[in-house]
């Protein structure tokens, strides 16, 4: 645990004279129907000159139609970004010492939240639930292994929990590339043992030290990591931290900055516009999304701005950052997974002192022009541009006798692509490239004509670039003029993910002494619409250093084909009217055409009527939850996982101070909590939970079996009514979910719910308040000296005692409910409750459609008899919506695409809108032939089988039905389809242990039956 600053001093980045930002260039008149489009100038004047770029480029007023296009729309520019991350398919063991994980404010959801090791944070950057798709140990630890034990009851069950807190993050939106390419974005992994090491660490490399740290001057990627050297930069900065950045997806850094800012540091971030408000192409069968790391940003309330590029499709493309105003970062590197992972990188660390005087001033005329995000989305910017700071006073570098700027910033009209001509009209023996994108005409130009005075020139391009129909023909034409083009995509050729993989650098290495590089491509955006940054470097060594990654990837790479022809380039102009003139963006598709909702029965209750179901976000639950509570004469039975809920909870004080009695039930966890939060304090329960256990509410806590939990979302009055559903008594669940709940008088519904709720109130213990009032009062320092008395053998002697396996629950008797030849009781309840069983009977007993809505989907067993049916009965329908969080942490949309079936996935209501944290599909139910409901707390789970606390309810009355019909088509077209896996998945499942008596525990067919008549021929 660090030391923390006993005072936030109030600090002030140091800044310097003016360098001209204020000094405007006008924007240019524009065609009708692209009015108010903003550019900026092609050459730049000295201050103070206002200009028209029209006149710069030699076109009399508005450019002419007469200008060829020059291929793809303007907008495929913004491909240069990394691809998203997502799960890999194995990763580490788990670290030996693992750190419960953190519990999100401001609230909690069933989708909160696991602690997540801070170890495993800051070296791996890995989640929790990342952690949960490792190596899982499959069976329980020995008693003894108390460590163990531990280890394998938080993380078995963190994917019901949703894994996410303010800084546990599971998964990253996808990237800006594949929503401008028009691609599905890959899911990231961690390289495999085969993947090339970028030729090692051992390359040519100065250090420069900050705050007592070493940085190399140049850092490589794969050769060495870039993302611990951003968080130790991080973690030594004292007073400031200046980010300007095009995308965030990095959780390593997000926890770095956290911990910075708790300590005082004073944080400023600049974010790109198309990343913090990603759109989605409406072509595209996926979503773009806005990344973890941004809404962490927004909801921790960090100092963060908006900053789009000068036109619509410009973007705020740098990457760098300064620290403490005498260290600063910058290169090819965005702060991403797939960065770190994926590509071909660079990132220098430099305190030469007029570079990072130089970035100070940039960052200061990029926040000038930058807006607030609450402000961003609906800002209207501005079409005039302030010239970005320049000048001798950031110094030159002499190469060949011509002098160029040892630091460029765009927008900057075509200073960038002067400079970079100068430069390589200067060489005399070598040019070496390695190339994102390339798209500049006067570039190409002044390439062939290198090679043409016998200037040996050799470029390593993006494979994927190479080939595009924007970027392929410059490429095309270089290997037509004799030289030597190679393509090469990421260091790992066998990734499952190849979309991921990508040469990502942006340098040139000019008679093996000088070096160019920073953020931008070589592109006419780069120069004229983007925010952008680079360097021209002429340090033996660091030039070493480039060199030695050239020479490597130009080994790996693969020769460029040349075409027969050399395609026809559009010239300069053109590329300029290209930006100013982009295609008109494709009409957003109408919103799906949603069917109305049929009304809900009415169950009338002591005169108060209540909705016999209630289907989140279409009918609100907390309102009818507590008009039943309020109705209550005798009883108030509760079941709760979670609760966070101040209107339920004055509700249940008002029924307590008419006499009614009240009983809780509760999950143990969410009263005696553990662990640290992300704000590295103790985890607390919540201020509802406490008063229930505090103020004589009744409450006992139950847990579940090794890693299960009491999960139910039960409640009964006077013991005549009964409810029940997926629906946690949470504002998070009322306010971002997707969730069900069910209100029925049914007399054998409700004594099956009330004789379970006797059999958990009898397996439950009482609460114990001096427990409770330990962690109420811990601290963060006795949570240390605890662990570390724990450590040295203060305090020993603790014995394991195995608990005894529970009794089975009751079951009902009855089994009314009818589907095709087969018989279900009104409900089931875990553990060990055979719920697993009859879900598999129904699906097996499916003659027309099997529809299921899930939150969380590990039942390999279930899976399998659900492709059982559609390969044997083909004209069984199956549709299967899956909330998004949840399956990229099971990975069963994987095994569902490969195998063809008609799954969505989907949020929260809110969307995009929406912080996804909190916004999850919460339901748990599956439809069979409009003729077959089963609902309740049950996910699809060996866990939820075997070990937890669960119901689930059956039902085939036409109104229920009627209205969950309507609610999953809703849900359905509301998804998107999950993208396909390039290879097949493996069957997957977490627990080893099927249910007893089972032959295997992938072999539900072994499974025991609810009644022998009922249940034969369930095979598998």
């Amino acid at each position: 645990m660090r030391l923390r600053a006993l005072l936030a001093l109030a600090v002030l980045l140091w800044t310097g004279p003016s360098s001209g930002r204020a000094q405007n260039v006008r924007s240019v008149a524009v065609p009708g129907g692209n009015g108010g489009i903003p550019v900026v100038p092609a050459v730049m004047a000295s201050p103070g000159m206002n200009l028209r770029l029209d006149s710069l480029t030699g076109v009399a007023g508005p450019l002419g139609t007469n200008i060829g296009a020059a291929g793809a729309p303007a907008i495929r520019e913004r491909t240069e970004v990394a691809i998203s991350l997502a799960l890999p398919e194995t990763l580490p063991a788990v670290l030996s010492k693992v750190l419960p994980a953190a519990i999100p404010d401001p609230k909690a959801a069933d989708s909160g939240i696991a602690p997540a090791s801070q170890e495993a944070a800051e070296s791996r950057g890995r989640t929790a639930l990342e952690r949960l798709a490792a190596d899982i140990p499959f069976s329980e630890p020995e008693p003894e292994d108390l460590r163990g034990l531990k280890e394998y009851a938080d993380r078995s069950f963190e994917h019901k929990r949703g894994g996410e807190s303010a800084g546990a993050h599971p998964v990253s939106a996808e990237s800006f590339e594949a929503e401008a390419a028009g691609r599905a974005p890959p899911r990231a992994e961690e390289p495999a043992p085969t993947s090339d090491d970028g030729g090692g660490p051992d390359y040519p490399v100065r250090t420069v030290t900050f705050n007592g740290h070493e940085f190399p001057s140049v850092a490589l990627r794969p050769n060495v990591p870039v993302e611990e050297k951003l968080v130790e930069a991080i973690k030594a900065s004292r007073k400031t931290i200046r980010l300007a950045l095009y995308e965030f997806k990095n959780r390593a850094v997000m926890d770095a900055l956290r911990r910075a800012k708790r300590r005082g540091v004073k944080i400023e971030i600049i974010l790109d516009y198309s990343n913090v408000f990603p759109k989605n192409d409406p072509d595209s069968t996926w979503r773009a999304r806005r990344s973890n790391e941004i809404w962490n940003l927004i909801r921790d309330g960090y100092d963060f701005r908006v900053l789009r590029g000068v036109t619509t499709y410009g973007i705020n493309h740098n990457k760098f950052a300064v620290f403490d105003g005498r260290l600063a970062e910058f290169g090819s590197y965005n702060y991403s997974f797939t960065s770190e992972n994926s590509h071909y990188e660079n990132a220098l660390f430099t305190t030469q002192k007029n570079r990072v005087w130089a970035f100070k001033q940039y960052f200061d005329y990029l926040r000038d022009l930058s807006v607030p995000f609450a402000q961003a989305k609906e800002h209207g910017w501005s079409q005039t541009v302030p010239k970005p700071p320049s000048g001798a006073q950031f110094g030159t570098v002499d190469f060949n006798g011509v002098q160029l700027p040892s630091v460029l910033f765009m927008p900057d009209g075509s200073a960038f692509e002067d400079a970079v001509v100068r430069a390589l009209d200067a060489a005399k023996q070598s040019v070496d490239v390695a190339m994102f994108a390339l798209r500049s005409r006067r570039i190409t130009d002044a390439l062939a004509r290198a090679k043409a005075r016998n200037v040996r020139v050799r470029m390593v391009m993006d494979e994927s670039q190479s080939t595009s129909e924007y970027f392929g023909p410059f490429v095309g034409w270089l290997a037509t003029q004799g030289i030597e083009v190679k393509t090469l995509a990421g260091p790992n050729p066998d990734s499952d993910f190849p979309m991921a993989e990508k040469t990502h650098h942006k340098f040139m290495i000019l008679d093996g002494k000088l070096v160019e590089t920073g953020s931008a491509n070589w592109t006419k955006r780069a120069s004229v619409d983007n925010y952008e940054n680079a360097h021209f470097l002429d340090d033996k060594t660091d030039a070493a250093a480039f060199s030695f990654a050239f020479e490597h990837m130009f080994k790996l790479a693969k020769a460029f084909a040349a075409p027969d022809a050399p395609p026809v380039l559009p010239t300069d102009d053109a590329l300029l009217h290209d930006i100013l003139n982009p295609p008109p963006p494709k009409p957003t598709p109408p919103a799906p055409d949603l069917p109305d909702m049929p009304a809900a029965p009415i169950v009338d209750f002591h005169g108060v009527q209540l909705p016999a179901y209630a289907l989140l976000p279409e009918n609100p639950i907390a309102p009818a939850i507590i008009k039943a509570i309020d109705a209550a004469r005798k009883t108030v039975r509760l079941a709760l996982y979670e609760f966070t809920s101040d209107s339920i909870l004055e509700a249940l004080r008002r029924a307590k101070a008419r006499g009614v009695k009240i009983e809780i039930v509760l999950d143990r966890a969410h009263l005696y909590t553990s662990g640290i939060n992300h704000e590295d304090e103790p985890r607390k329960p919540k201020p509802q939970v406490v008063a229930l256990a505090k103020e004589g509410f009744g409450v006992k806590v139950l847990r579940g079996k090794r890693s299960g939990v009491m999960h139910n979302k039960i409640l009964m009055v006077d013991d005549e009514l009964a409810g029940f559903g997926s629906y946690n008594l949470t504002d998070v669940a009322e306010q971002s979910h997707f969730e069900n709940f069910i209100f029925t008088k049914d007399a054998g519904r409700v004594a099956s719910h009330l004789k379970y709720f006797s059999y958990m109130r009898g397996l439950a213990e009482d609460v114990d308040m001096a427990k409770l009032d330990e962690i109420l009062s811990r601290t963060a320092l006795s949570m240390q000296e605890a662990e570390s008395a724990d450590e040295t053998g203060a305090e020993t002697g603790v014995a394991f005692v195995r608990r005894p396996e529970f009794p089975p629950p009751p079951q009902d008797a009855d089994q009314p409910i009818k589907l095709g030849g087969e018989s279900f009781p009104r409900q089931l309840f875990s553990p060990q409750g055979q719920i697993e069983a009859a879900l598999i009977r129904a699906i097996k007993a499916a003659k027309v459609s099997v529809e299921i809505a899930m939150f969380s989907f590990y039942s390999q067993a279930i899976a399998d008899a659900l492709l059982e049916v559609k390969n044997n009965r083909p004209e069984v329908a199956i549709r299967i919506v899956m909330d998004y969080s949840q399956s990229r942490v099971s990975k069963l949309d994987d095994w569902f695409a490969w195998h063809g079936f008609d799954t969505r996935l989907i949020q929260g209501p809110r969307g995009e809108d929406g912080d996804p944290m909190f916004e999850k599909m919460h339901n748990k139910f599956m439809l069979v032939d409009g003729k077959f409901l089963e609902t309740g707390s049950f996910n699809y789970s060996p866990n939820a089988e075997n070990n937890s606390f669960e119901n689930a309810n059956f039902f085939d009355d036409a109104d229920t039905l009627a209205g969950y019909t309507v609610y999953f088509q809703r849900l359905w077209l509301q998804g998107w389809k999950p993208a396909p896996p390039k290879r097949k998945p493996p069957s997957r499942i977490l627990s080893a242990r099927g249910p007893p008596g089972s032959g295997s525990p992938l072999d539900s067919a072994h499974f025991p039956p609810v009644q022998p008549k009922a249940h034969a021929g369930a095979s598998r």
